[in-house]
Order: structure tokens, then sequence, then C-alpha cells
């Protein structure tokens, strides 16, 4: 039997987890992450993480040190910037990766979760997906 289902593209799952990831309060990193590697391997591409210093990042994730974590994941080539919004309790942040292809955080609970949405934004637009481009 063939399935009728559409599989979503992965610049556009990637787009949808930061999405999400800007909107919860609860920013977990350890399953942000392996939701991501998942799609990964599901999609047959290989890791958008740096997962050489793996270990290290579990430690600094059970020590609550996410933004540390991310600085440790996110590839050395990615610049990150990023702060928090005067008097509103959101922080703003910005990825860009090779090429120049960058994105934006502008609502973020965190700064880990600014830069994991805007990094994951980054990823989906290289990839071909951005639903804000005019």
């Amino acid at each position: 039997m063939i399935s009728d289902t559409k599989v979503q593209p992965i610049g556009e799952q990637l787009w949808d987890i930061a999405e999400a990831v800007e909107q919860r309060s609860d920013f977990d990193l350890n399953t942000i992450l392996n939701h991501v590697l998942d799609i990964c391997i599901a999609a047959d591409r290989p890791p958008i993480f740096d997962l050489s210093a793996h270990d290290r990042v579990k430690q600094l994730i059970a020590a609550g040190a996410d933004e540390s974590a991310l600085l440790k994941l996110i590839p050395e080539s990615v610049m990150l910037t990023g702060g928090l919004f005067s008097g509103r309790g959101k922080f703003v942040a910005q990825a860009i990766i090779d090429g120049g292809w960058g994105a934006h955080s502008l609502k973020a609970r965190s700064l880990a979760a600014g830069w994991m949405a805007a990094y994951l934004r980054a990823v989906a637009t290289k990839l071909g997906y951005n639903p804000l481009k005019l």
C-alpha cells in the first residue's frame, strides 16, 4: 500500500523546530538536539552540529550551561551574536553560516534558545526554505 503522506522537507522541519524553540518556556537543549539529529538521519544528511565534543556537550547540558554547550555544538565557522531586549524579557540572536546565509531570532526566552532558533533558520534558508523571503 502506498501512503499519500507527504514528508516535510528538512528545511521546513528545521524552521518549524526554530519556531517551537522560541515559543517554549522550558528550553530543553538535549531533546532538541536529538530531534534535529533524527531529522538529519532520516533525510540522509550529515548532522548540522559538530559532534566531536559530544561527551563534553552532555556534561555542559547536565550542568545547565546551555550557551556553552551550543558553542561546542555549532560549527566554529558560524558567527553568533545576541543579547537581551531591554525591558521585554526576550532575547535577540543572529546566526550567519558559511556562504553568508543568515537568520535571526527575535523572541526567544533565553540566549541559548535564540542562538538555536537563528542557527536552525540559517541552515533551513541555505537548504532553500525560508517562508519570510519576499
